[in-house]
């Protein structure tokens, strides 16, 4: 029984006489309980924190407090807008950046065409007014075409008569008669003959005088409305 202890208690007894004697083994033991040691406080539960004092101040004083923030905020100029300090621009400020995106660039907007309305009807008074200028021009195309003038001859029985070539032909026109059925020779001078429409007075029609062997006197057959 007494041998059985000693065995047992002899290496305990032998690492305890080399710890005491092994600089190495003292040193390895000391680092392995400063493990041991900072494993337990990271392992243990934080302590409670200490609750602040509460200051407790008069309302004179806080009031006072209260007035200088408020004038002091009111000097800041952008204090509205610390409220979209978190918010994206918009999509016209947001730009792409050549150094850090490599993507196309924004589609333009599309534009927007104004519908082609229809145009207003005629009124009474425009349909009136075409009428009567489109019956002008018919009127106008059947002036006396094709003539020359070359003066007049004039007699107290029969008058003041027209001399006219059309067509290398001579053509007499007595001052007054008519041509056709809608012009009339209202005017016979030295420099031209005029006639004049039955149907619209207002339209005119001039031809100046020419010599009947030196072409032209004047300037070229004109039209007066």
């Amino acid at each position: 029984m007494s041998d059985a202890r000693i065995g047992a208690s002899s290496p305990a007894m032998a690492w305890l006489e080399e710890l005491k004697q092994n600089r190495k083994t003292q040193a390895g033991l000391g680092a392995f309980a400063l493990a041991l040691a900072f494993m337990g406080y990271m392992l243990w539960p934080d302590t409670p924190k200490a609750k602040p004092r509460k200051v407790f101040s008069s309302p004179g004083i806080a009031s006072q407090e209260n007035s200088r923030t408020l004038q002091s905020l009111e000097k800041l100029p952008d204090l509205a807008r610390l409220g979209q300090a978190g918010e994206l621009p918009g999509e016209d400020r947001m730009y792409r950046d050549l150094f850090l995106f490599d993507s196309p660039p924004p589609k333009p907007a599309p534009q927007r065409i104004p519908p082609v309305l229809p145009p207003k009807p005629p009124t009474e008074a425009e349909l009136k007014a075409l009428a009567l200028q489109q019956a002008k021009d018919a009127a106008f195309a059947t002036r006396p075409q094709g003539f020359r003038y070359l003066g007049f001859l004039e007699r107290k029985s029969v008058g003041r008569i027209g001399a006219f070539v059309k067509n290398e032909e001579p053509l007499p026109i007595k001052l007054g008669d008519t041509f056709g059925e809608q012009w009339k020779l209202a005017v016979l001078s030295d420099t031209f003959a005029e006639f004049q429409n039955l149907k619209f007075p207002e339209l005119r029609h001039r031809i100046e005088a020419a010599d009947a062997g030196s072409g032209p006197r004047g300037s070229a057959t004109t039209n007066e409305f």
